[in-house]
């Protein structure tokens, strides 16, 4: 992925070929699915078909990838006897995690672990891509300015709740 969202077009595609290659043995030639613990990661594999040879096509047609949040909500969840902790999480669904639409999937894992769960209205794009986070975190931290800023109100209303007129004399 990060060689693709940089352009380096031969690298991506070399990148993608020894994923695939590695994958297809693991998986023993495609019986047993792949369970991606990174979003972002998935939805490039996921989405990368244009971009194979005709050989590594055929390996990925017969793969089957899923990410960490479809695994847990279609095949775990189901198996586990939760206790929600009595306490609301706010969730962020990376951009990747909502194209792939599973951002309604992490939401009810999420629900079931906690009281309560809930998205940020000023949910936005991060400005992670990939790795460029890493690099120039100040464009996550300006990309997410206005989503930090309402978590950080609603924590301090929720942790800290503002002192009444009564209490402060």
């Amino acid at each position: 992925m990060p060689f693709s969202s940089k352009g380096y077009k031969s690298a991506y595609q070399a990148a993608l070929h020894k994923t695939l290659t590695q994958m297809w043995d693991w998986s023993e030639q495609g019986k047993y699915p792949i369970v991606i613990d990174t979003t972002s990661c998935t939805h490039t594999l996921k989405t990368c078909g244009d971009d194979l040879t005709a050989e590594d096509k055929v390996i990925w047609d017969q793969l089957t990838l899923l990410d960490g949040v479809e695994f847990l909500h279609d095949h775990v969840l189901p198996k586990l006897k939760l206790h929600p902790v009595d306490e609301e999480v706010i969730l962020h669904p990376n951009c990747s995690a909502r194209k792939l639409n599973l951002d309604a999937k992490m939401h009810a894992i999420a629900k079931q672990c906690a009281k309560n769960a809930v998205v940020p209205f000023a949910l936005g794009c991060c400005a992670f891509a990939g790795d460029r986070g890493l690099t120039h975190p100040e464009l996550t931290a300006s990309a997410t300015e206005k989503e930090t800023a309402e978590i950080l109100k609603k924590i301090t209303t929720v942790i800290i709740p503002p002192t009444s007129p009564a209490r402060s004399a």
